[in-house]
């Protein structure tokens, strides 16, 4: 089962799953507004765990030239740190502070 993922409303740039929100949720006084985000294919680009930086698939910025390039086969191929980047999906929620739960806005 694929996890979601979902950034607050006005900080586009990270996303996150729900536990990190409800955490964060423990220390506001108020609800927090969610998008929903999905895994964008074919866009060309990837984030980098490691530098947390998002890289062009094609550029050779990521790969041996890259002193933290880990093969996920231990081998050779795709970086364990290269990661999907995301899209917003345009579906809001609302988390509750009473009871943790999402619902659709």
């Amino acid at each position: 089962m694929n996890k979601k993922y979902y950034t607050e409303k006005g900080s586009e740039e990270y996303c996150y799953t729900l536990p990190h929100f409800i955490k964060k949720l423990q220390e506001l006084d108020s609800n927090i507004i969610l998008e929903e985000m999905e895994v964008e294919y074919g866009n060309g680009f990837f984030y980098c765990s490691e530098t947390k930086e998002v890289g062009e698939s094609q550029t050779g910025t990521c790969g041996q030239i890259c002193s933290f390039y880990q093969p996920r086969n231990g081998k050779n191929g795709r970086c364990r740190f290269s990661n999907n980047t995301y899209v917003a999906t345009g579906k809001f929620f609302n988390l509750s502070k009473e009871n943790n739960k999402l619902s659709p806005i």
